[in-house]
């Protein structure tokens, strides 16, 4: 990922793909629907603009192009004044406000059961909680705790080959597996003692956790104004799409994943403290065309 700035000489909308000069030489760009949506009635020549885009050249309607990631602002120099149409430092403050609070931050994965593989779609299948991670950290970014462990579902027979197989796990990891009352205090206790910000990467560990408790019957554990989806908030940052692999926002940040994803929640669960760390980190630096 490299940052470019630059005044475009020459662009076509319906190809999206425009023209900067950097270094006296021409350098030609390309961008996404989503982007031509979003910044059209800017986008035209003599705008300056800063943007994130990839270091690999790909071929586009016979130009060599680099594919722009993201824009991080659009500006036009008028006679009488300077016209800011988007600043991502803005929206960077605002981020950098809500990532910084003063508070623990408690990184949190699962893993669930996943029906067989004869599953008919609609039949009522329900996930349930069989592998937690928690990374715990001081306002400092300090490990406080870690904890990790397996969790035993209402019915064995809801861990599924299925299941196994995804998560690579065997019926021998149950053996001496903790309850989901173990689960649910441990949590609780948690969040009692150090009243954390909770960061998940998805919608999903929310939502088995949410689904957890009622099919346990018990108070939900979390507000949805404790947590944080730092996928989400990455997404709208860099203006992508898609969803983002967990592991593969390593390469948002220029770096490589340490390890491979295996599905296991403490590595999952460390891996978004280390992502959260490299975004705050980019969210912190200050970049001016």
């Amino acid at each position: 990922m490299k940052l470019v700035c630059g005044r475009i000489r020459n662009i076509d909308l319906d190809k999206r793909i425009f023209e900067i000069k950097i270094k006296n030489h021409i350098e030609f760009f390309y961008f996404g629907r989503s982007q031509y949506k979003r910044f059209k009635p800017y986008l035209h020549e003599g705008l300056y603009v800063q943007f994130f885009c990839n270091e690999e050249k790909v071929l586009k309607d016979h130009y060599m192009t680099k594919e722009v990631l993201s824009f991080t602002k659009l500006l036009r120099h008028t006679s009488r004044k300077t016209l800011i149409y988007f600043d991502i430092d803005t929206i960077r403050k605002g981020v950098n406000k809500l990532l910084s609070k003063d508070a623990y931050r408690m990184f949190v994965d699962l893993e669930f059961t996943m029906p067989s593989y004869s599953y008919v779609h609609g039949t009522g299948f329900k996930p349930e909680i069989i592998q937690y991670g928690i990374y715990l950290e001081d306002p400092e970014g300090n490990l406080v705790l870690i904890e990790n462990e397996n969790i035993l579902p209402r019915s064995k027979e809801s861990l599924t080959d299925r299941t196994y197989d995804f998560l690579n796990l065997t019926a021998n990891d149950f053996k001496h597996a903790k309850s989901y009352n173990y689960f649910y205090r441990k949590f609780q206790d948690i969040l009692t003692t150090y009243q954390p910000i909770v960061y998940v990467w998805g919608r999903n560990d929310i939502y088995v956790i949410d689904l957890s408790c009622e099919m346990h019957r018990k108070p939900k554990l979390l507000e949805r104004k404790q947590v944080i989806n730092l996928m989400q908030v990455i997404k709208n940052y860099y203006s992508i799409k898609s969803d983002i692999g967990l592991f593969n926002a390593y390469g948002l940040f220029g770096k490589n994943a340490p390890i491979e994803q295996n599905h296991n929640a403490l590595n999952d669960a460390v891996a978004t403290s280390e992502i959260f760390h490299l975004f705050l980190k980019e969210v912190r630096k200050t970049k001016n065309i």
